[in-house]
């Protein structure tokens, strides 16, 4: 979990994830990118999406994520 304030705090579970993470914001996430640890864009295999909720399949490995509500990118690595 990545706290800046209360308005955009983040969970991200399972740690670690097998298949399927889940992502859910305290503020809407209006844009997400993921890339693995060379930086290259990855898309997931499926993505379920709300307002405050995302859940993605992936590959196994190891993620960062980049999150967007309104006003802030938020930068979340695993």
């Amino acid at each position: 979990t990545t706290e800046a304030n209360e308005s955009s705090k983040i969970n991200i579970y399972p740690i670690p994830a097998y298949s399927e993470v889940t992502i859910e914001s305290a503020s809407e996430i209006v844009a997400f990118e993921i890339y693995d640890l060379f930086g290259t864009k990855v898309k997931p295999k499926e993505v379920y999406r709300e307002k405050n909720l995302i859940k993605l399949k992936l590959e196994r490995g190891t993620y960062i994520f980049s999150l967007y509500d309104h006003m802030y990118k938020i930068l979340v690595s695993e």
